[in-house]
């Protein structure tokens, strides 16, 4: 019996129906495929670009070190240019925003130990003080001691801890034994390490204060904060408030940048609102000048060995830029050493994106 061509016509229909809706639907995969490919292509573009923002920003922070070098006469302090925050600028498709911090104004962890895998009694003893100024442990010192010196003995009585300490930790791991690359390895030395919230409640209180630099750095006078300047003995416990020289809580930023810095502000900020004159000190004697108490009709003045920790310039500073492009927000840190020619190098740089 032969098929009639009413139902031939209805089947070559749907037939072609069908070939429609596969080619349709192969035909939206790929604009979809295509889609995906388009925006997956602009958003490295844009993080592409806002690298190359993020460069020119390193740049220009790394020429503002080198004109001040000379200028100030080997004084740092948060009245330089190098200091002034820069609010968000337009750039071609974009904005960009940054500033730049004196990293010596924090306490180096490195400086506990020193190059022969010792102790350093006079850094050891501000770094416990800095821990009592924000209620933690004084065992976290020792045990920090012990992370970085180079033998798997606990070097001081009354605390530290070694290789049995880290290997009982699930899962277990080996201690450093080295100098800091990143505060953030903080998180693993006995004391902060650990899931329990005390554990990282302490690693957030102390990481605001500390910093990893090369071993040798010292403490500058002009951009430490109130705590780490109380630290450095006990008869200023209370005076730091009086002692430190930013203006207006400005160190309870780091590592953020807050508000753009006028500069004329900048200049004229050695007065904060409160009245109280934070002139930068031009040498480490004017601070050991200004940091001698009067107690009991006796004069307290910081130790020899305290002092030879000071001064009032830097060679390391953290450049932070913060880039939108194209609807891409990256901030970059940068690590920047100045030399003594006032040329920068980059010890390190790492970036966040949202």
């Amino acid at each position: 019996m032969m098929n009639r061509p009413g139902k031939q016509r209805g089947v070559v229909i749907l037939v072609v129906l069908g070939i429609i809706a596969v080619a349709t639907v192969s035909a939206v995969n790929m604009q979809s495929s295509q889609s995906l490919t388009v925006r997956r292509f602009q958003g490295y573009q844009n993080i592409q670009q806002a690298e190359a923002i993020a460069a020119a920003a390193e740049r220009f922070a790394a020429a503002t070190l080198f004109r001040d070098a000379p200028e100030n006469d080997a004084v740092d302090s948060r009245e330089d240019s190098w200091a002034i925050a820069i609010p968000p600028l337009p750039v071609a498709g974009g904005t960009i925003s940054g500033c730049v911090y004196d990293l010596q104004g924090q306490f180096n962890v490195n400086n506990l130990v020193d190059d022969n895998g010792v102790a350093d009694p006079a850094q050891l003893a501000v770094f416990s003080r800095l821990l009592d100024a924000l209620a933690l442990n004084r065992d976290i010192g020792r045990a920090l001691v012990d992370w970085l010196d180079s033998d798997a003995e606990p070097q001081l009585e009354g605390g530290g801890a070694e290789l049995e300490t880290y290997v009982a930790q699930v899962p277990p791991y080996r201690p450093a034994n080295r100098p800091m690359v990143s505060t953030t390895e903080l998180r693993q030395v006995h004391g902060l390490n650990g899931s329990e919230e005390e554990a990282l409640e302490a690693y957030e209180a102390l990481l605001p204060f500390v910093v990893a630099l090369p071993r040798g750095t010292s403490i500058n006078v002009n951009t430490a904060s109130p705590e780490l300047l109380s630290a450095l003995s006990d008869d200023l416990s209370s005076h730091g408030d009086t002692l430190h020289r930013w203006p207006d809580e400005g160190w309870t930023q780091f590592p953020r940048c807050g508000e753009g810095v006028d500069v004329a502000d900048a200049i004229s900020g050695s007065v904060d609102s409160d009245g109280e004159d934070r002139t930068p000190y031009e040498t480490v004697d004017a601070f050991i000048t200004a940091s001698t108490l009067d107690v009991d009709g006796q004069n307290k003045t910081l130790s020899d060995a305290v002092k030879n920790l000071l001064s009032v310039s830097s060679t390391h500073f953290l450049v932070r830029a913060d880039i939108e492009f194209g609807g891409s927000n990256m901030t970059q840190y940068s690590v920047l050493q100045r030399e003594t020619d006032g040329r920068s190098t980059v010890l390190r740089r790492w970036q966040s994106l949202d």
